[in-house]
Formats: structure tokens, sequence, C-alpha cells
């Protein structure tokens, strides 16, 4: 019998520790080839964490992709799915699948193709995104604190390695569609301006006026680069968020009803005999009678309901109609109340469901800067170029500052890396009486004051906003060009017709296309609710947000072009 060392069972156990790490289960998302050992066999690095780097380069670069290189493509509790590359011919490589279904299938595809595949199973590029997001701010703690030389320099090799180019496909009919109708050129600018003096009060307050100062702060040299500025801030941001673009117009694609289409228009048919058959059955009437003869056969007792029936099926108010039962419930306002009932039922649908949840994924992908999960600030914190209000004596108002402080550091520093001349701005983070408004006022172009009413973060993110845009008086460069920005986005959206929000002429704005009346809020002293309404969606959740891109998605892009300083 062969005597076993105790040095025997240590090589044993190491080789036993290496093939369970390596192997079971195969677990590494990525096998990458990193040269030869001194018998001629391959040496691989294993990659178990998406943000790791091999030789300088990310996970999602082209340079690991030789043969040899092994990728998981598809994940979950004992279903992993690898396949290793056979042959690299240019941008093209032939796979092998080592697992599952497809074991033994070989495919060809581009490089590209394949780290897509790969991105879309484990979220890499999201995950690399928010690992440089964090790099960048330790590096930013780190040369603040005067760390030595060996740390910064460590920082900046970690932000630089996880740098990637994001290379897009097609884009969709809504990102041409978008580009194409709020592109601007001077002479739209002159255009509207021609038609917003005919439209003029004298007021100073009124938003027709107002639109009118903001366009002529633009004449002169300054036109050709707002117009430039706006147009490529729409362009870049358009490019970011090409996928969640593509997503929306998929999802509107599933519960548009389209009625020259013969599916959709059958179930119109149908829908509209149902009706009929309902209102008739229901209420023991004649599809030949009309709307006032049939309300009078109704019982006193039920008239009530039936009216709300008829309203509700067909879209028309049967009083005194003149249609009978089946012309109404055939024509096309009953055409336009079926067809949005089919759109609800479809929004509502499981498959509605799953394309929204896409549109979530490439909006958390997109504005993974902006996560407050990924900021690393916690409550109670504050940014040093904030300062907390501590003269406060109310109980709740000292809870409002230390509650909201943390968040609105993580705001601050998403403004800071957009615009870094931001970084000589002072904000007093305070708090107002009960029952007063949350409002941000600016003591001078470096300094302002945020008070808060509450705890919400869409009222904290919103009135910080304010500081981001400034006024005509008191602005930095960024700033104007911000206002710039919000000045052209007006162009495209608005008409000549000045609105009364809330009635007594207190809180006006022009007539627009926006989600909310309130976002083309402008005031005098050159500030808007434009920014802020935006900023305040983005910050609020990434349900939110992907609500905001869903019904608005020119307004959230130029929200998004803002926030990553596109407005420059």
């Amino acid at each position: 019998m062969n005597k076993v060392t105790f040095s025997d069972l240590v090589k044993a156990s190491l080789t036993v520790r290496v093939l369970l790490a390596k192997g079971a289960g195969h677990k590494y998302i990525k096998r990458i080839p990193i040269g030869m050992t001194p018998t001629g066999r391959t040496k691989y690095r294993y990659i178990y964490k998406e943000t790791h780097t091999v030789g300088g380069k990310h996970l999602l670069d082209e340079a690991h992709l030789k043969v040899g290189a092994k990728l998981m493509l598809e994940s979950g509790q004992g279903k992993q799915v690898h396949a290793h590359i056979i042959a690299v011919n240019g941008n093209k490589v032939t796979i092998e699948y080592d697992d599952g279904a497809r074991k033994g299938e070989t495919k060809t595809l581009t490089k590209q193709e394949l780290l897509n595949a790969f991105d879309e199973t484990h979220g890499i590029g999201a995950k690399i995104d928010a690992a440089r997001g964090q790099a960048e701010k330790q590096l930013k703690t780190a040369r603040r604190a005067n760390s030595s030389d060996k740390v910064i320099t460590r920082l900046e090799a970690r932000v630089e390695r996880l740098k990637r180019e994001i290379k897009r496909g097609v884009p969709s009919a809504l990102h041409n569609n978008i580009i194409e109708k709020h592109t601007v050129t001077s002479d739209k600018i002159e255009r509207h301006r021609e038609m917003l003096v005919k439209a003029q009060t004298g007021d100073i307050r009124n938003p027709v006026d107002i639109m009118v100062k903001r366009l002529d702060a633009l004449k002169g040299d300054s036109i050709d680069g707002a117009v430039a500025g706006y147009n490529n801030m729409l362009e870049r941001a358009a490019a970011d968020n090409q996928d969640v673009l593509t997503a929306i117009e998929a999802y509107q694609d599933l519960i548009t009803v389209r009625i020259d289409e013969p599916d959709a228009l059958n179930e119109i048919m149908q829908a509209q005999a149902d009706n009929l058959k309902h209102i008739t059955e229901t209420y023991e009437l004649s599809p030949d009678t009309t709307g006032g003869a049939a309300l009078a056969q109704v019982s006193i007792k039920r008239r009530s309901d039936f009216m709300q029936d008829v309203r509700a099926r067909t879209g028309i108010e049967p009083r005194n109609s003149k249609l009978t039962l089946k012309q109404m419930c055939s024509s096309m306002t009953s055409t336009a109340a079926v067809t949005d009932d089919i759109e609800k039922r479809r929004l509502n649908s499981e498959v509605a469901q799953r394309a929204r949840a896409a549109i979530q994924e490439h909006v958390e992908k997109a504005c993974a800067d902006f996560s407050f999960e990924n900021s690393g600030y916690k409550q109670g914190d504050y940014h040093e170029s904030h300062k907390r209000d501590t003269s406060k004596r109310v109980k709740r108002q000292r809870e409002v500052i230390n509650q909201m402080s943390g968040f609105l550091a993580h705001v601050e520093d998403v403004f800071v890396r957009a615009y870094p001349e931001r970084e000589a701005h002072k904000t007093l983070i305070s708090a107002t009486k009960a029952g007063v408004r949350a409002n941000a006022e600016m003591i001078d172009v470096n300094e302002s004051i945020v008070s808060l009413a509450d705890s919400r973060v869409s009222v904290a993110a919103h009135e910080l906003a304010h500081t981001l845009e400034g006024t005509f008086d008191m602005r930095q460069p960024y700033q104007q060009r911000i206002q710039e920005a919000s000045t052209l986005t007006h162009l495209t959206r608005t008409g000549t017709r000045d609105v009364d929000l809330y009635g007594g002429g207190k809180e006006m704005a022009l007539e627009d296309k926006y989600a909310s009346e309130y976002t083309g809020k402008m005031y005098r002293d050159g500030s808007t609710e434009l920014v802020t309404t935006g900023v305040e969606k983005i910050f609020s959740g990434m349900s939110i947000a992907t609500d905001f891109a869903l019904t608005d998605p020119h307004h959230y892009l130029v929200t998004y072009g803002i926030l990553k300083g596109y407005a420059k």
C-alpha cells in the first residue's frame, strides 16, 4: 500500500477546491484566455462578478472574444447555459453551446450580437456604469481629502477601465419622429415669435409676453449656439435612450387599436354587436327604437341606469337623440368608445405588463447614474456644498431637513457631475412652517435657499432643480444654456394662447402639449417649471420615471439630457 503524505493531501484538497469553484454548477459568467502554461496548455481567468475587469478591459469589451473564451448566455438556478468560442473571423465569431437543449450546436454571429446576448442575461452594462459612477465618486472624495498619489492613481485606473463605448442598433420610428418634430431652426424660432407677438397682452407677467422675451434673448450671436446646443442635447439623449424608445414603441403597438386591421375591426364589430344586444335585452327595447323614444319606454326607476349604460357603451347622449339604438351602437362615436375600452383591456393584459416591465428595465439602465441606491448616500448625510439650517427650533422642521439632506446630496452630485462649475454653488437646506409650500430662492449667482414643506423626494428634487436653472439676472454660463434649452423645448410644444391653471389668474401657463399643463409655466425672472417637473419625476423612483418616459418621451429626453450635462 502506497504511503500518502500530508503534502499529498494538501495538494489534493487544493485541486478539489479549484475544480469545485471553476466547474461545479458552471457558476462563473465568463472565462477568458490569458496566456499559456509552461507545458503548452491555455491559462484562463474565471469571472464571477459583472464589474470585474481583465487586462484593463471590462466584460463587454470585444478584446476578450478569443478562441476558447466562454460566456454564460442563460442563467437561473441549475439552468446555466454556457457557450465557448471555437472560431473568430474579423467581426464574427462562431460559438458552440456546452449545456442545455442546444448542447453541441454551433452558431455564427457578430461580436456585438454575442455581447448583447451576454449583457441581456446579466445586466452587465448597467452594473458597469453604476460601478464607474461609484468609482468616480470615490475618486472625487479622495482628491478632496488629499489622499496619497497611490490611492488616486488606483482610482483613476479603475474609472478608466470601466469606461465603455455604447453601440446602438437601428433607431426606432419613435426616435426618428421625436428628432424630426422637435429639432429647432432659426427660421422656426422667427416664425413662432411672429405669432406670439401678435398675441401679446402687454402684461409682463403673461406667459405669452414672457415667451417673446425669452426668444428675444436668443437673438444675435447666441441664437446659433443655442440652436446647436439644444439639437445636439436632444440627439445625444435620444441615442442614449434608444432602447427605451424602441421598447415604448413596442408597448404602444401592443395596446393601440388600429381600426384598419382586420383582427381589430372584427373585435370592434363584435363589441358593438354585444353592446346592442346588452342594451336591447336589458331594457327590453327594439334595435330600431330611437334614443328619445327608448328613454320614454324605459321605466322611470331604470332611466338613469339606461342613460349611463348608453353613454358608456356608445359615447352618445340618448336623450332626444334621433338615432336608433342600432345606429348608436355602430356609429363612429361608438367605435371610438369601443376602441378606448379595448385599449384599456389591452393595457391591463399580462403581455402589456411585460412590455411595460421591459421599458422600465431600459429606463433603469439609462438612468443608473440618477439612482439614489447607487449613490452611497444615506439619510442624515449632506453634500459639502449644502448647509443645513440649524436655526429651526420646530421638531418637524428639523426632521424634514435631516431626512432629506442625504437625498439632496445625491441630487446635487448628479448636478455637479453634469456641470462641474456648479461646485462653487452653495445651498442652504431649510424647511417651511406647517402649511407653507416648499420653495427655492436665489440669493445671488452662487447661493440659494431650498425650503422643504415635507419629506417627499419629488418636492425636494423639484425645488433644488430651480437652482439648476437660475434666473435671467442670476445665472452662470451653464444655467444660461439650460434656460435656452427650456425656451427651445417650449417652442416645439406650446401655442400662442395663455391658460389659467387654477382660476383666479394667479397661475398662468402657455397652452401646451405636455402631460401636465403646469410644465408650461414660466416666470418673468427667467425660471420655468419645465426642468423642475422633469427632474422630480426622474428622481421619484424608476417606476415613476418609466411612466414619465412613456407618457411624454420628448420631455423625458430633454430632462435626461440636462441631467447628463448635454446642455453645454
